[in-house]
């Protein structure tokens, strides 16, 4: 006679909430541990405190799934325990399908039909053994050790354990041979996404029109013209800048002070007064800086850091179609909700939260003063790096983010692509600008001519129609290595161009020789000043690999990034208006609607609720303009649009095809195109009419 042997109701409900825990950890902890660990940088950009990564782990692997045990719980005792079952199997097929899609994906010769079906099919098989089989579900519970290997693996044996442990800085004492006063006031930024050429006009010198400020500090200071980055990443590139070092693909650093302990900031310490803002590295000894940046609270910081890992999240975890409504986070270090909220905003809203590198920006400016000792002033600041929102002038438009990009590479419509450089090319003229308001200060401070001051960037960015725009390749080499560095010397009065083999990596070493302090540790650069190193006959950059071009060849493809600049959109002298005037049917830009023939047809509907209140009531003088103006329109039929605004025609658009009878149409329109008061919006329809001419349709405006 055998015994059967009762189930104990209590051990049964405590294990099944232990396999919530278990899969859980399987199905989004370690998912997002690993994804984070590979890219531990995105602490340290955002400043995350060791309290705020322990915090975070204890909520993804302990609070989240705790919450719903708890949800069930709560069902058990205020419903039948029927419903308390269906929920928990139901719990458990969707962490199951969260195991299993994701892995799915990777087959790339799988329909996400097929991926759908397998990984639903998998979850209904595992479902029905779970219910089942005894065994399977004591499989599981012998996974239960998981809970705790994936949170300690990820704090103690990923390189995110140096940002939650941290050890103590050691900083560096270096022996200056001369005395403090002989050291020069340094003045140094490091803007974001500069290529040389697009600063450049048809001559290869500063185009002077669009770009006066650089103009006329190369007229005074060294211009290294030929100067490359060695890496296309912000995060690697500028600590090459920093620290004179060649990074590693095989054993990547983390952009602080604890992956580079000799750094610029380090040498300087104990001979400078530090003036310091990073914005994507943290390289230099908090205690040591004179500039002492806002923080947010922990609990602001926490709840940021959840918001922002929920969206690398749902990247990781869904089809790339689904995707697409999801917060971009291939051009933003975080705040990837606030990026996507930002379209909803009010117009006061948006003067107030479209300020933050400008405000950074003033920060850095308002430290710049004369001192009693040595000091460095130093800025790195994500512009012109996206996202794209500022017109020369400073003044905003929204934050609406490149159109036909997704994970970093451009798609095949031609215009979304030029639409994208433009807006660029328009922020990068704000650089301009505020370079200009650097030059300024200094001259005020009568610190100008003292001052050693280096003006670079950390790599480049590419505008090619299905082209990666940061990650290099062969053919986009050519807008991503060569950046811009200007070196004025204390006193220098003359500009010289030198067209020497420069890399960033040679930055420090410069630095440290035209200050007159001698470098106590082994760089892999050089001094440019120095004639004793041997030239390089080569041009290297990392990326998913190491490209090496020969100098004739870097030539050749420095010379087609400029052409390929110039082709759409000139340069100062040969189109003052060559940054607008771009598009289908452009001659018509600046023209009045009344020199062309006008059809009232009406056939074609649009759609341009979210941006039409802006221009009811617009104030010249406040910090927001909606110079892009955009919208949907009801066809997806090709069409070119003339979008005029007061009755004359700014702006040409070509529209993008979004699904079946629905387009999208977008342009840039200059800032003096409005007045104060109500401005009238107008979009038609460009049509060649039966003798030719161009007849203006007018449309329905939803």
């Amino acid at each position: 006679m055998t015994t059967k042997v009762k189930s104990n109701p209590k051990k049964d409900f405590l294990i099944e909430n232990l396999h919530i825990f278990i899969l859980f950890a399987f199905a989004v902890a370690q998912p997002l541990y690993d994804l984070l660990s590979q890219y531990a940088d995105f602490f340290v950009v955002r400043r995350s405190k060791p309290i705020d990564i322990i915090l975070f782990t204890l909520i993804i692997s302990i609070f989240i799934p705790l919450l719903l045990v708890l949800i069930e719980m709560g069902l058990k005792l205020i419903t039948s325990n029927t419903i308390h079952k269906i929920v928990h199997i139901g719990l458990v097929g969707i962490l199951i399908v969260a195991i299993v899609f994701p892995i799915l994906k990777k087959i790339e010769f799988f329909h996400e039909l097929i991926i759908w079906i397998i990984a639903l099919l998998l979850g209904g098989i595992f479902i029905f053994g779970y219910i089942r089989l005894k065994h399977l579900r004591m499989y599981i519970t012998f996974l239960l050790p998981s809970i705790l290997i994936f949170p300690i693996l990820f704090l103690f044996f990923s390189p995110v354990s140096k940002i939650a442990f941290p050890q103590k800085n050691v900083i560096l004492q270096t022996e200056q041979k001369s005395e403090i006063k002989d050291h020069p006031p340094i003045v140094m930024v490091v803007f974001d996404e500069i290529a040389t050429p697009y600063l450049m006009n048809e001559d290869k010198q500063i185009d002077s029109i669009r770009y006066p400020n650089f103009a006329s500090l190369a007229n005074q200071a060294y211009w290294f013209r030929n100067t490359t980055t060695v890496v296309h990443s912000t995060t690697w590139a500028t600590p090459v800048i920093l620290s004179g070092l060649y990074p590693s693909l095989e054993n990547p650093k983390l952009p602080s002070i604890v992956g580079y302990p000799n750094n610029l900031f380090t040498l300087l310490c104990n001979t400078y007064q530090l003036n310091v803002i990073e914005s994507a590295t943290d390289m230099c000894p908090k205690e040591l800086n004179n500039i002492h940046l806002d923080s947010k609270d922990w609990i602001r910081r926490l709840v940021s850091l959840l918001s922002d890992s929920s969206i690398i999240y749902l990247h990781y975890l869904l089809p790339q179609r689904l995707t697409h409504s999801l917060p971009d986070i291939s051009q933003n270090w975080g705040q990837f909700y606030k990026k996507k909220a930002e379209f909803s905003k009010n117009i006061k809203k948006k003067e107030k939260i479209l300020k933050g590198r400008s405000k950074l920006y003033k920060q850095f400016i308002d430290s710049v003063s004369p001192t009693t000792v040595p000091a460095l002033f130093f800025l790195h600041i994500l512009l012109p790096h996206p996202p794209v929102k500022y017109i020369p002038s400073g003044k905003t438009y929204g934050d609406y983010g490149y159109i036909g990009i997704q994970r970093e590479r451009w798609g095949w419509n031609e215009w979304a692509v030029t639409s994208g450089f433009q807006r660029f090319l328009l922020q990068l003229q704000y650089v301009d600008t505020l370079l200009g308001e650097l030059l300024a200060k200094l001259k005020a401070t009568e610190l100008y001519d003292e001052s050693l001051i280096v003006i670079t960037a950390d790599h480049g960015a590419s505008y090619r129609l299905g082209g990666y725009r940061r990650n290099v390749t062969e053919k986009n080499a050519g807008d991503i290595m060569p950046v811009p560095l200007f070196i004025k010397l204390p006193n220098q009065k003359e500009g010289v161009i030198d067209d020497e083999n420069v890399e960033t990596v040679d930055i420090l070493p410069t630095i440290a020789s035209a200050a007159g302090i001698q470098l106590p540790w082994p760089v892999d650069g050089h001094s440019v000043f120095a004639k004793s190193f041997p030239k390089r006959p080569n041009k290297i950059i990392l990326g998913e690999k190491k490209y090496v071009f020969s100098n004739t060849r870097f030539s050749e493809i420095f010379s087609e990034s400029l052409s390929h600049m110039l082709t759409l959109f000139g340069d100062g002298k040969t189109r003052p208006d060559g940054l607008f005037g771009i598009g289908p049917f452009k001659s018509i830009i600046g023209k009045s609607v009344s020199q062309f023939r006008t059809s009232d047809k009406k056939s074609i509907k649009i759609d341009m609720t979210k941006i039409l209140p802006f221009f009811e009531r617009i104030e010249l003088s406040s910090g927001f303009l909606p110079c892009f103006i955009n919208g949907s329109i009801f066809t997806d039929i090709p069409l070119d649009l003339a979008i005029s605004v007061n009755g004359t025609i700014y702006g040409v658009s070509k529209t993008k095809r979004i699904k079946k009878n629905l387009s999208i149409f977008f342009t840039m329109v200059p800032e003096h195109a409005f007045k104060a008061g109500k401005n009238d919006i107008d979009i038609f329809v460009i049509r060649a009419g039966t003798d030719g001419m161009i007849e203006l349709e007018q449309t329905i405006k939803k």
